[in-house]
């Protein structure tokens, strides 16, 4: 099998993401009031996005998501109540996907 070539003069971007340096926690799951969102983000990245959606793929809420450590609060009144799911995007790239679920109580 032949290695795909560049043929144009456009330059590629090689600077990886080093997966094992980010962290992503979310919790509690199942959640009633506040999701809390932890995340370690490399300082080589330059746009990170934590996105949620409902189970039919629509967009409920994005937040971009600064590099090093933070701690994110996302209230439940600010979501659909049921599961929902969620994406960390560093650089364009889908690194952690997962699901949680809101119980409004």
């Amino acid at each position: 099998m032949a290695t795909p070539q560049n043929t144009s003069n456009e330059q590629l971007s090689t600077t990886p993401i080093n997966i094992t340096t980010y962290k992503l926690n979310t919790y509690p799951n199942p959640f009633d009031k506040i999701l809390t969102v932890n995340t370690s983000i490399p300082n080589n990245v330059k746009n990170a996005n934590f996105i949620i959606y409902d189970v039919l793929g629509k967009e409920l809420k994005r937040i971009k998501v600064p590099t090093g450590e933070s701690i994110i609060e996302i209230k439940g009144e600010e979501l659909q109540q049921g599961l929902l799911y969620y994406v960390l995007i560093l650089d364009d790239k889908i690194i952690e996907n997962g699901k949680v679920v809101y119980q409004k109580k």
